[in-house]
């Protein structure tokens, strides 16, 4: 019996009130959504209380472990959200989930910052997938990890 790969996106673009992404950013969302990606939303996004955190993390433990075997989960990056990146190393230590990176920036080269620029390749190191939004990213990114698979995004 196989089991129907199920799609999910983290959402956090489509939820700002205050937009600090771009416009691209929002497109993604929405278009993985219309594709049929499930949203991965944590609760009180914009509750910095004990509370809100605690309602994050039940829904960190409870999303991380339901979502099914051979499903594939999208995200950009950068994310900022402390729990979007607990819930991506949760699911790298999952067998048969696949993680999709959508890069967006790298901030390391952006603001030529060294230090972060190795921070943000030992993230990138950790994945396999990726989708970028140049042929320049997508050299740079097989120059760093000829192991990761990526692909251009067309819009």
């Amino acid at each position: 019996m196989t089991e129907k790969q199920e799609s999910y996106f983290v959402r956090e673009y489509l939820l700002e009130k205050v937009r600090n992404g771009g416009i691209g950013n929002i497109d993604i969302e929405k278009g993985l959504q219309q594709l049929g990606a499930k949203p991965i939303v944590f609760p009180a996004h914009f509750d910095f209380s004990l509370l809100g955190k605690i309602k994050r993390l039940i829904y960190l433990i409870k999303t991380g472990s339901r979502i099914p075997h051979g499903s594939v989960v999208f995200f950009q990056y950068p994310y900022y959200a402390l729990m979007t990146g607990l819930l991506l190393r949760m699911l790298q230590y999952r067998r048969n989930v696949h993680i999709v990176c959508i890069v967006a920036d790298i901030n390391g080269l952006k603001h030529g910052n060294p230090q972060l620029l190795e921070k943000e390749k030992k993230m990138f190191s950790r994945m396999r997938y990726f989708i970028v939004h140049n042929e320049a990213m997508q050299r740079w990114l097989n120059q760093i990890m000829p192991q990761a698979v990526s692909a251009k995004l067309n819009f």
